[in-house]
């Protein structure tokens, strides 16, 4: 069996068994004792239970950007319409992305340094994705509104969106998807 085949087992056993019996309750010997390996071969590819933890969340995070990226790049949309499908996007990724949810339910993954860092960096690079349609908005005349206030109230609004499935679930997503495009077109339409 190949390496990345090796490395993709682990992600995928160490996934479904933190999400069933939690990130603390999981220890190293519990993955590998399901992939039916010896601990040894777990640490050769992950230095520890956060590393693969920070591997999960990182690629969510990484499918998240790809398709914002996607869309946001999208010229021939209008911007306007990129902004509330990049929203949308989001809001329909979020209930999809587990172990980026398991570091939102416990304090002490959030607060681990390379945690941290992971979401500082979704959260700058939403900003400047932001930042780039607000000032497409306002060179075509489409919004009057460029302020750094307002892309913060939509970062706002994603971060709440994010606790807020969570807590009361997927279903709460068609919900959301009207509050942004009732978002977007507030700022579509201010003068």
């Amino acid at each position: 069996m190949e390496q990345t085949e090796v490395r993709e087992q682990i992600l995928d056993t160490a996934r479904d068994l933190f999400q069933k019996q939690g990130f603390g309750k999981t220890s190293m010997d519990d993955i590998a004792r399901h992939l039916g390996r010896a601990k040894s071969g777990i640490y050769y590819y992950f230095k520890s239970k956060h590393a693969i933890l920070e591997e999960l969340v990182r690629r969510e995070i990484e499918r998240m950007e790809e398709e914002v990226e996607w869309i946001t790049g999208r010229e021939e949309i209008p911007a306007d319409v990129r902004l509330k499908k990049c929203v949308r996007a989001c809001i329909q990724a979020l209930p999809g992305m587990k172990s980026y949810f398991l570091i939102l339910r416990d304090r002490s993954l959030r607060s681990h340094p390379s945690i941290q860092a992971l979401r500082t960096s979704f959260h700058e690079f939403m900003a400047r994705k932001l930042e780039e349609l607000f000032g497409e908005l306002k060179e075509r005349g489409r919004s009057a509104i460029h302020d750094s206030s307002v892309r913060d109230a939509f970062l706002v609004f994603l971060r709440g969106c994010e606790l807020l499935i969570e807590e009361v679930g997927a279903g709460v997503r068609d919900r959301l998807k009207d509050l942004a495009d009732l978002l977007v077109r507030g700022i579509r339409i201010a003068t």
